[in-house]
């Protein structure tokens, strides 16, 4: 009897300080900017769009104050002739082409269950001198968002906006991308979307749901666990999962699950997060946590191709045009006593990142690289790739069997640090910090690492 009354006592205190969680709320989960380091691992080196960086008609454009005023300045591949293009606050997404300059730029400071958080929205500016105009403002379609904080977007060769906005679960603070786009002036609805796969049971492995379903937009095609719920209003696709892109034109996966989103901790549940990393008339390959799949539309079957241990998760991946790079990470166990005892002696989640070449042709997958301790992956193209250690940059190069470091650079500041970000352009890496003061990113660094 006693020991009912003591499990029931237990259940009852246990309850009440979940409910007062939920209660309170947590302005941690609202925080996208100090949570974890931002590597961009981009397509190419001269693209067009980047978080904070393009490269467009030979100038490099990035977010900096350098000459006074927070904005968009350029610069000559080789350092020269920098200008301020036009003010903003703060970026989230960049991209540059013919029609004008497309931006998220911050708009405001709005407030949700979790309290207050930085609200992104997407501009357009027709010339850098002309007034930035809010494309997604009254357009035929946007009343149905359920987001103004945009964190991404793309502009596919046929006009058409894709953007993602972070919605933030209240109870549990996990957080979603979901994907919506913008064309001829209204926002697309579901029945837009052609529907190219949609199959259940196709995959065996336990932490990832087995249906496969992709949609497709001139080329632009997103993949879902299911269609199931939604309607022929909805604008936005997803509910708890991250949205990738992919765009079959260029056959690169322009809007990636970001890292930012992802699990850190040994996967003991079911995956919904998966990209698709090349997709053809006759199959389709597919990355997600922990393992590349193939999926075989003459059969209409799929396989894992290589797979990764529980603790061991795909954080990134970069198409080379013939192999593919896959960036995973390492964690220690998530079980209580272990996380208890890392927090008690600042034992560190993570062990260590690696970086494995996946060859389509001979389906092989070879480890190139392991890094150690508080080394991180910040950067790679299509024959280098860089690693970050303290105020240490090493390039290496991967056209080899095995990669050969090429030089190192010293840096000023230390690049892997939760509140900083990457991102790069023409050669260069730029490396920002987000100011608490100012509550904005900043340019503390730049540095050419070679074309």
């Amino acid at each position: 009897m006693k020991k009912s009354i003591a499990a029931i006592l237990i259940f009852l205190i246990s309850t009440m300080f979940f409910c007062t969680g939920c209660v309170s709320g947590s302005s941690y989960y609202n925080n996208m900017d100090t949570q974890k380091f931002y590597a961009s691992f981009k397509p190419e080196i001269n693209a067009n769009y980047g978080k904070k960086t393009a490269v467009y008609q030979g100038r490099i454009y990035y977010e900096s104050a350098e000459l006074g005023d927070q904005g968009v300045y350029s610069m000559l591949s080789d350092g020269s002739d920098i200008r301020l293009e036009f003010k903003a606050k703060d970026i989230r997404a960049l991209t540059i082409n013919q029609d004008g300059i497309y931006y998220i730029g911050f708009s405001r400071i709005g407030e949700n269950y979790n309290g207050k958080y930085r609200c992104f929205r997407l501009y357009k500016l027709d010339t850098a001198q002309s007034d930035p105009v809010d494309l997604l403002d009254q357009v035929a379609g946007s009343e149905n968002l359920s987001s103004d904080n945009i964190w991404d977007f793309y502009v596919s060769s046929e006009g058409t906006v894709y953007f993602r906005t972070i919605i933030v679960f209240d109870i549990t603070g996990q957080c979603a991308l979901h994907l919506s786009a913008l064309e001829n002036e209204k926002i697309l609805t579901f029945p837009t979307y052609n529907e190219v796969i949609n199959e259940s049971g196709i995959f065996e492995d336990p932490y990832i749901t087995s249906t496969l379903t992709i949609y497709q937009n001139n080329g632009q095609s997103i993949i879902l666990n299911n269609s199931t719920g939604y309607n022929q209003q909805d604008v936005q696709f997803g509910y708890d999962e991250n949205i990738p892109l992919f765009d079959s034109n260029i056959s690169r996966t322009v809007l990636p699950v970001d890292d930012i989103f992802q699990s850190d901790s040994e996967r003991r549940y079911t995956s919904r997060d998966r990209w698709i990393l090349r997709l053809s008339d006759t199959d389709v390959l597919i990355a997600y946590a922990g393992a590349l799949l193939a999926y075989d539309f003459a059969s209409n079957s799929g396989r894992t191709i290589t797979s990764f241990p529980a603790k061991e998760n795909i954080c990134a991946t970069y198409d080379t045009g013939s192999d593919i790079l896959l960036f995973t990470k390492t964690f220690r166990s998530n079980r209580f006593i272990q996380e208890w005892l890392r927090s008690r002696f600042n034992i560190p989640d993570l062990k260590r990142e690696t970086l494995y070449r996946y060859d389509p042709e001979t389906d092989e997958t070879d480890r190139i690289l392991r890094l150690k301790n508080r080394e991180a992956f910040v950067y790679a193209d299509d024959s280098k790739f860089a690693v970050a250690s303290g105020k240490k940059l090493m390039i290496y190069t991967i056209a080899d069997s095995s990669p050969q470091l090429l030089r190192k650079i010293t840096l000023d500041n230390k690049m892997v640090d939760n509140a900083n970000k990457v991102d790069s352009a023409g050669g260069w890496l730029f490396l920002y910090r987000f100011n608490e003061e100012t509550q904005r990113d900043e340019l503390i660094e730049k540095v050419y690492i070679g074309s």
